[in-house]
């Protein structure tokens, strides 16, 4: 199996040369989803990883081109945060104690494999008639990733990622906490929870426009929801749930809200209360936020811990951090020969990982991103309230990375902001959209 999982995967690298621009992306997404845990070759060559491999090919295919992608990105003030991103890297680079090869390779990692994923989403995408496609392409692996998650929360064991994963994770994620967690076709439950979750708001928002089926959006988010539910992550149900909201305060009021998805509300509450597998799982999410929560899993009171933990370790080297990627090397790495300390229970949350590894400077350019973001999804409201879903997914991330960390979530993350900030630039350019800075000082 994992000879035809890497033929597949060369092949859809070909591909990358030879296909429409339109079709690398969903070329893109399918790897994303369902070829995450695959390695090209043998060995912990990081070229190796699927979207590592994507992401060159589809980079040397389109390099020409991305030049004017770029000033067009330019436009919406995002590239400002990339430059102080890139800035953070190097400086965090020249200040590690690591030694420079690697410290390269992780900076190459951080910035073209996950930051410029953004760059690639937007240039790919040139119009919406993707949508459907992508809605197909969603819908139809969901298939393969809800079938093996059945399987494997019947059997407590995953057949594909023993056939054809050469990543070994050094925690058993399956049975973390005495809490078994659906893996699906990923290496760890997060990942596909938060996987599931993407899908979902994508199927969504697009049933909502109208550009795909009831059927498909009705059945694609049932076989995503069993992923958000069973992957044993709190977080993903919070997550999805908060996202909803977002997206829902952005395109409508809370009276015509109430009036228009009350009896779904109602059904919903219903549903939980007479189904005690959800109410565990609701009942289970809230505890996250809880001190003394006796729940397995993380606490509030265990993340108070790592912060603690965290602060010790920035503090001598408070302005650039470690290196990059100093706390999974250092602390999870079975050839390190630094101490792992337990108290750190996996720095679950990004911002420990930032303060360790990229120090104040890198927390701040992090924040500078994610506003920069924000800003450019609040300040253009568009007539197919792309806006308002580009808002809700960056939200789910930003709230995943920072409550449980980004789980290898970005590649997927940023590669749809980055279809739905060039969906916004398209229509602020072309079409009718509303600037909100136009409509107050026209109020005024």
């Amino acid at each position: 199996m994992l000879v035809l999982a890497r033929l597949i995967l060369l092949g859809l690298c070909i591909g990358m040369f030879y296909v429409k621009r339109e079709n690398k992306l969903i070329i893109f997404i399918v790897s994303l989803l369902l070829l995450r845990c695959i390695n090209l070759f043998s060995g912990s060559f990081f070229f190796s990883i699927s979207d590592h491999c994507l992401c060159t090919c589809l980079l040397l295919s389109e390099f020409y081109f991305l030049k004017s992608s770029w000033k067009k990105l330019g436009e919406t003030h995002i590239t400002v945060a990339f430059i102080f991103i890139i800035v953070a890297d190097v400086l965090t680079v020249v200040n590690s104690s690591d030694g420079l090869v690697l410290q390269i390779s992780n900076l190459f990692k951080d910035l073209v494999f996950k930051y410029l994923i953004i760059l690639y989403g937007f240039h790919c995408y040139e119009h919406n008639l993707v949508w459907p496609k992508i809605s197909k392409v969603i819908f139809y692996c969901l298939i393969p990733m809800t079938i093996i998650g059945m399987i494997n929360l019947y059997t407590k064991s995953n057949f594909y990622i023993e056939s054809v994963s050469q990543k070994e994770p050094s925690v058993d994620y399956a049975l973390l906490d005495e809490r078994f967690r659906v893996t699906s076709m990923f290496v760890d439950p997060f990942h596909y929870g938060f996987a599931c979750v993407i899908c979902f708001l994508l199927l969504f928002f697009l049933y909502v426009n109208k550009q795909c089926s009831k059927n498909t959006a009705l059945l694609g988010c049932s076989m995503a929801s069993f992923g958000i539910v069973f992957n044993g992550s709190r977080t993903s149900i919070v997550v999805i749930i908060l996202s909803i909201m977002i997206y829902f305060l952005r395109v409508m009021t809370i009276k015509s809200f109430i009036k228009k998805y009350m009896p779904y509300m109602i059904a919903g509450v219903l549903l939980i209360m007479f189904l005690p597998i959800l109410k565990g799982k609701i009942i289970e999410s809230i505890s996250i936020f809880q001190m003394d929560a006796e729940v397995q899993g993380s606490s509030l009171e265990m993340r108070f811990t790592q912060l603690e933990l965290a602060i010790e370790y920035m503090a001598n080297h408070f302005w650039w951090g470690h290196g990059l990627d100093f706390v999974n090397y250092h602390f999870f790495s079975e050839n390190s020969d630094y101490l792992v300390d337990a108290g750190g229970f996996g720095f679950e949350s990004e911002i420990f990982h930032l303060m360790i590894n990229k120090g104040i400077f890198g927390m701040l350019t992090y924040l500078v991103f994610y506003l920069s973001v924000f800003r450019f999804f609040y300040k253009n409201k568009c007539v197919n309230h792309s806006d308002a879903i580009g808002l809700a997914i960056t939200f789910s991330f930003l709230f995943f990375s920072v409550a449980t960390g980004e789980s290898a979530s970005a590649p997927i993350s940023f590669l749809i902001i980055g279809c739905f900030i060039k969906d916004v630039y398209i229509q602020c350019k072309k079409y009718r959209c509303v600037n909100l800075d136009t409509m107050q000082s026209n109020l005024l």
